[in-house]
């Protein structure tokens, strides 16, 4: 007989087919919500949505409709992906429309209408996904133009249109199967075993899933992944967090959020050990990003359908190393 858990699992990948969530779905009903960032040293909220970035103050209690402190914006912004970084308090925001990356700085303050303190763009860019190591100074960019990882070096001052030092793509063949890099829309870079996560979501003949590069701060030019994780039915992959505490992979995927054990290690075909979705909006769609604040073992999930209230959400669970199946989220925030 057939457990309730396997059931759920079997529910939740069967509702991948239907892509819900995605940037342009239903864009025609109300402006799309992109990308989150929680800011937890200033308990602010950053949320990409149509063609401004939207900062709330005490996001770790907002709930409801709630008025932003700050509003950011400038000429042809579309925020797809964000990335603060805190200690030059700049803020880069991948605009996909405008094939550039934007940085701002003072972004803790900054607001209104304002140009970006410096512009990065390259031939044929299309930002999907961000990710800026710190410590080396390289800035990751998922591009769906070229469908690969774009590297460039010296991030904190780059400006102009700039050859990347490295593209990383690839293809791995394994048990007749192969898994190619496909419109990387997620990234995460695992600095403590050099491992680079992403986020493959694909298209109708190619490869849905989490692809995971290792050496990554050295990879260049076509180089197989060394592990793929995925499912029977596969993955959005929209968004991904690695949760190194736990070793806990939170991905994106069907009507809410796969959680595996063992990132550093799972490989192939495997079930998700725990299955998150919304009970108040399990119609959704996958989420377009995620963030986990661990020390509040909070969840945050933004979606862009507006079945739920007319408009784009952000759901906010608590227990998030924990909770399994339908979910009552604890807040919803309406940016």
């Amino acid at each position: 007989m057939n457990s309730p858990k396997r059931g759920l699992v079997l529910l939740f990948f069967s509702l991948i087919l239907f892509e819900g969530c995605p940037p342009s779905y239903e864009a025609s009903l109300a402006p799309p919500l992109w990308s989150i960032w929680l800011d937890s040293a200033s308990n602010q909220l950053y949320v990409g949505k149509g063609g401004s970035i939207f900062v709330f103050n005490d996001a770790s209690t907002a709930n409801g409709n709630v008025s932003p402190a700050r509003v950011i914006s400038t000429t042809g912004l579309t925020p797809q992906t964000l990335w603060l970084d805190s200690a030059s308090n700049q803020l880069y925001v991948g605009s996909i429309y405008t094939n550039s990356i934007l940085v701002f700085t003072d972004a803790s303050t900054v607001n209104g209408n304002v140009s970006p303190a410096r512009v990065i763009s390259t031939t044929g860019l299309a930002t999907q996904s961000l990710w800026l190591d710190s410590a080396s100074n390289q800035l990751y960019v998922g591009n769906i133009h070229s469908n690969s990882i774009l590297v460039f070096t010296d991030a904190s001052m780059t400006n102009g249109s700039i050859l990347p030092a490295r593209i990383i793509s690839g293809t791995m063949t394994e048990s007749n199967l192969t898994f190619t890099l496909w419109s990387p829309t997620a990234l995460w870079l695992d600095p403590a075993s050099d491992q680079l996560y992403v986020g493959n979501v694909g298209g109708i003949s190619t490869f849905r899933g989490i692809l995971v590069f290792t050496a990554a701060s050295i990879a260049n030019g076509s180089v197989s992944p060394a592990r793929v994780i995925s499912t029977t039915t596969g993955l959005s992959s929209q968004s991904l967090w690695l949760d190194p505490g736990s070793n806990q992979l939170y991905v994106s995927a069907g009507n809410g959020i796969a959680v595996y054990n063992d990132a550093s290690t799972t490989n192939g075909n495997v079930s998700p050990a725990r299955v998150i979705i919304s009970t108040i909006t399990a119609d959704s769609g996958p989420p377009v990003s995620l963030w986990l604040d661990s020390t509040s073992d909070q969840l945050y999930e933004a979606c862009n359908s507006v079945s739920h209230k007319g408009k784009p959400y952000i759901l906010v669970f608590d227990n998030a190393s924990t909770i399994n199946g339908y979910v009552t989220p604890s807040r919803t925030i309406y940016p």
